[in-house]
This record gives C-alpha cells, structure tokens and sequence, in this order.
C-alpha cells in the first residue's frame, strides 16, 4: 500500500518504517471498532507527539495508522495546551 504524501513523495510501509520510529506510545484510547494512539514518534523534521486513529487489518491482523491524525512538535503541543486549558475553563464555568 502506498500514500501520496505531501509534495508529492510516496511513502510505503517499508520506507515509513524507515522514516517514523516510535520512541514510546503513551496510550490507546477505544474508538468505535478503532483505536486512538498517543505516542512521540522520530520523524525526519525531529521528534513529534502523534495522535492518529489505527484500525485492524483483518488479512494482516495488525493494527495500522490512517491519515485521520495530527504530529505536533513541541512548541504547536504547547499552544494547543493553551487553547484547551481556555476552553476547559469556559466549559467548567458554564456548568458551575
């Protein structure tokens, strides 16, 4: 299986498992018949927070990530801090 990433470059299981290594998975979180993981992971442009939807893959039985994510770096990771502990905020003081 292939993926037309952005920029036009083909990324294959066998060079995205060259490219992306997991340097420790935090957690999965169910998801309907899927499953969210959240774990840092090594990519070329350095080490990223990734927060994907994996779903099985019954020929295989393994799971495996879909584009359905986000890969942030540490500084976008803090303004989403930021922005949910804003909306966190807002959330408790509507019900308060």
């Amino acid at each position: 299986m292939e993926v037309r990433m952005a920029g036009g470059a083909t990324l294959t299981r066998e060079n995205a498992e060259e490219k992306f290594r997991l340097i420790k998975l935090f957690g999965e979180v169910p998801a309907g018949n899927d499953k969210i993981r959240v774990a840092v992971i090594s990519t070329p442009r350095g080490d990223r927070l990734d927060i994907r939807r994996y779903y099985m893959n019954i020929v295989e039985g393994e799971w495996l990530p879909t584009r359905k994510g986000l890969s942030l770096d540490g500084e976008q990771l803090c303004q989403i801090f930021d922005l949910l502990n804003k909306a966190i905020d807002e959330l408790t003081n509507k019900s308060s």
